[in-house]
């Protein structure tokens, strides 16, 4: 897969799927993930009606390592100057956790660059700061590879290999970067925020996800935009990647979506 430079000592990983589509959809994924997330999951069947651009952000995955910049907006600015070296003027974006916050950050920042925007388990602000640069160890790194989604933590753990070099990137991220001043200096979402979107945008959340709170939080303020809740956790969209990537082309190129300003809840066929 191609690495691009965006700016001075940062090249971005990603790859392009059906690259003559008349649109094209952005996946973002979350954090410590990676674009084989979506590459090997939604991807392909969006792929079929759009192009489909998948990336790693920066230190995550085979993109450059850097410093700085792990704010919403400078990674929403990331987002924009890899458009341009792509030479993409607009984009929808899918957002995954993390990338969820990123979808709408840029969405927010560059209304003229982005279409409609799907957040797909928006989470909340973590209860407290992280902890400070330096201090984060092996130990510390097995206990949050525990926390991740089953699927994600027992792909990890099938190969010292895989574990180690995740081990890397997240020593590195949390070491060696601003990541976590960048990260406690966040704000939550507000409402003010939502009423800067200019397209219509789709939240999707699995109806037992520890995303849910940020779900309540929110819902009355999503006065022109969608929610679906599927039944499953925070990685629900993998064995639901069908269903998740069907609702999703639905969502983008028809003009009567159904159910807005209301929730939907779509129950697991599989």
């Amino acid at each position: 897969m191609p690495l691009i430079q965006i700016k001075e000592g940062l090249d971005i990983h990603y790859q392009l799927l059906n690259p003559k589509g008349e649109e094209t959809i952005t996946i973002i994924h979350g954090m410590f993930g990676n674009l084989s997330q979506f590459y090997l999951s939604i991807g392909p069947e969006l792929a079929k009606q759009y192009t489909v651009l998948v990336f790693d952000l920066k230190s995550h995955g085979k993109s450059s390592k850097y410093p700085t910049g792990y704010g919403e907006d400078e990674l929403a600015k990331d987002m924009v100057l890899l458009w341009d070296a792509l030479q993409i003027e607009k984009s929808h974006i899918l957002g995954f956790s993390f990338g969820a916050i990123l979808a709408l950050k840029t969405g927010i920042n560059y209304p003229n660059r982005v279409g409609e925007i799907i957040a797909m388990e928006l989470p909340p602000l973590p209860k407290d700061p992280i902890k400070g640069q330096g201090t984060y160890s092996w130990n510390e790194f097995i206990y949050f590879v525990h926390t991740l989604p089953a699927h994600i933590r027992e792909n990890f753990l099938s190969s010292k290999r895989r574990l180690h070099k995740m081990f890397t990137m997240y020593e590195y991220i949390l070491n060696e970067t601003t990541f976590v001043p960048d990260t406690n200096a966040r704000v939550p979402l507000a409402e003010a925020d939502l009423a800067k979107l200019t397209e219509k945008c789709l939240f999707l959340f699995g109806n037992t996800s520890v995303c849910i709170p940020e779900l309540e939080r929110i819902q009355d303020w999503i006065k022109n935009h969608y929610v679906y809740i599927f039944e499953g956790k925070h990685d629900f969209f993998i064995n639901q990647s069908l269903q998740v990537a069907q609702l999703i082309q639905q969502f983008l190129s028809t003009t009567d979506f159904d159910t807005s300003g209301s929730i939907a809840i779509i129950r697991n066929e599989q």
